[in-house]
């Protein structure tokens, strides 16, 4: 018996570290919610070609830890760890609070900009919002099925993005992240996606964005401190 399990256990995880040379469909799912609410009508495509098995699955298989996003995406970590106060500078002038930062903001905010785990939280908030800020309630998940003889040997879920978002991140089924935009071209292809988005943003450009969102979530704090209010 215990023998048997053991063959089990290893066809198992065969199986899965083998995907690539065995898998002969992917089943991808669209679930549309609105005010957070899931709508009646998913949308199924599968994927039978065997060249775009492969490809779909050589870049799922490219997982990330949570903590080298930023690096990944080019943002100067070092920067943000010692000098927050060019990260300051960085903030924009057509997006500024409306007042002059005076020395109790600057200290507050200066932790703010030092802190990884905020760029960490507000980097899914930008690839779900994307380019463009959308008003829309229309919001799209994504759940990725990997077959092998009716089996399912493999899952993601992208994160609910809007109309202009991106998919990523994907989580497989270990609670392993991928940050892969190949995933979502493909995904969009298959999909007929209208929106033209362009790669997420990068470094400089994409360290300006997560400043300003980190920012506009200590607005009220940085207000109340306001001492011309």
């Amino acid at each position: 018996m215990k023998r048997i399990f053991i063959v089990i256990i290893f066809s198992l995880l065969f199986s899965i570290t083998n995907a690539n040379n065995i898998a002969d469909s992917i089943v991808i799912v669209r679930d549309t919610y609105q005010d957070n609410y899931l709508l009646a009508f998913p949308r199924k495509v599968i994927v039978t070609s065997k060249c775009r098995i492969k490809r779909f699955i050589s870049e799922l298989e490219k997982v990330d830890t949570q903590k080298n996003i930023l690096t990944k995406f080019r943002v100067d970590v070092d920067l943000i760890k010692t000098k927050p106060e060019e990260l300051l500078d960085l903030y924009d002038d057509r997006n500024k609070i409306n007042y002059d930062w005076n020395v109790k903001q600057k200290e507050y905010i200066y932790k703010k900009l030092s802190n990884i785990d905020n760029y960490l939280d507000v980097i899914k908030i930008y690839f779900a919002r994307g380019p463009m800020y959308s008003g829309h309630a229309i919001e799209y998940q994504f759940l990725i099925k990997i077959y092998h003889n009716g089996h399912v040997i493999n899952s993601y879920m992208s994160q609910k993005r809007n109309l202009y978002g991106y998919n990523i991140p994907y989580v497989d089924k270990n609670g392993n992240n991928i940050y892969n935009y190949n995933v979502d071209k493909l995904i969009n292809r298959l999909f007929n996606d209208p929106v033209k988005r362009g790669k997420p943003l990068r470094s400089m450009n994409l360290l300006k964005r997560l400043v300003r969102e980190i920012i506009s979530n200590n607005g009220g704090e940085l207000f109340d401190m306001n001492e011309r209010k």
